[in-house]
Order: structure tokens, then C-alpha cells, then sequence
């Protein structure tokens, strides 16, 4: 396991946020958020207006 999740995130980010990868680091941004926000993200996304 990595020590940080986030750091290991940030450092996606990073890497796909080169110019050449504009297209991949704005994607990897969503990601990003989804991810800061982890399960609650995944739950409403699996079961959208579920309560």
C-alpha cells in the first residue's frame, strides 16, 4: 500500500497534467475529485437520488 493515497493522486495528476496531455490531465483531474470524495462519489454515482 502506498503511504498517502492522495499523494500517490496528486502525483497522477502530475504526471498526466503535461501539455502534452491535455486531454489525459483533465481527465485525470475529474478522477482526481472523484476520488477526494471516494465512496461518497461512487455511492451516489452507482445510486443516483437513492434517498
Amino acid at each position: 500500500m502506498l503511504h498517502h493515497p492522495f499523494s500517490a493522486y496528486k502525483k497522477l495528476a502530475q504526471m498526466l497534467n503535461k501539455p502534452r496531455n491535455k486531454e489525459y490531465g483533465f481527465r485525470c483531474q475529474t478522477w482526481q475529485i472523484r476520488c477526494k470524495r471516494n465512496k461518497t462519489a461512487v455511492d451516489k454515482a452507482l445510486m443516483p437520488h437513492s434517498g
